[in-house]
């Protein structure tokens, strides 16, 4: 998972240039305003609906586990965030002193460059950075249509977030409620599935 504003620049670049390592030479939001505009609405939208699925089908009809990672806990906190995402593939909820965390610390040492399989962007690592991209109106409409999930994933500009990308005036109680609900339900998600392995 990653923020919105971040993601449809970058589906953009790769459904106009075939590649993760390439930008078009044209920009978007400046050459082709209406195009853009088009395209962030339906993607908002598509976002929206791939993800009330996604969650439906996961958290409340139980359907398949889910453990949800985020890029940007990937580059903040990369051990935490690979020990629970491989504690979830591996249905163990402790994975200290084992190999399994002497490779991540290996890995995680390397920096950027571990996984590196095509070149980088300028803008990898670096969060928020097509802001611009987008006008007031742009950003409204996908905070609109997003709502809910912004908070669910943690983007909402609520208690201080260091990832609230998106500025709500006023935060309701059930918003609130959903404020980075992502990880409780992951970590439910991997408590299943450890106590399943376990019988």
């Amino acid at each position: 998972m990653r923020h919105p504003l971040d993601v449809f620049p970058s589906f953009g670049a790769l459904c106009n240039t075939l590649s993760h390592g390439n930008k078009p030479e044209f920009d978007f939001a400046t050459d082709y305003p209406e195009w853009w505009n088009w395209f962030i609405t339906k993607q908002a939208l598509q976002m929206k609906k791939f993800f009330e699925i996604l969650l439906r089908h996961c958290n409340e009809e139980n359907k398949q586990p889910l453990y949800i990672v985020r890029y940007e806990d990937l580059v903040t906190a990369p051990k935490d965030t690979l020990m629970g995402l491989m504690s979830f593939l591996l249905e163990k909820e402790d994975l200290s002193g084992s190999n399994v965390e002497r490779r991540i610390d290996e890995v995680v040492s390397q920096g950027s460059s571990a996984a590196q399989t095509y070149k980088l962007k300028s803008t990898t690592g670096q969060f928020n950075v097509h802001s611009s991209k987008y006008s007031a109106e742009q950003k409204q409409m996908i905070q609109e249509v997003l709502g809910d999930q912004l908070y669910y994933f943690g983007y909402a500009n609520y208690d201080n977030n260091p990832t609230g990308f998106f500025d709500y005036a006023e935060h309701s109680a059930e918003n609130i409620a959903q404020h980075y609900k992502f990880r409780t339900d992951s970590k439910a998600a991997l408590a299943s599935l450890v106590s399943k392995s376990e019988h």
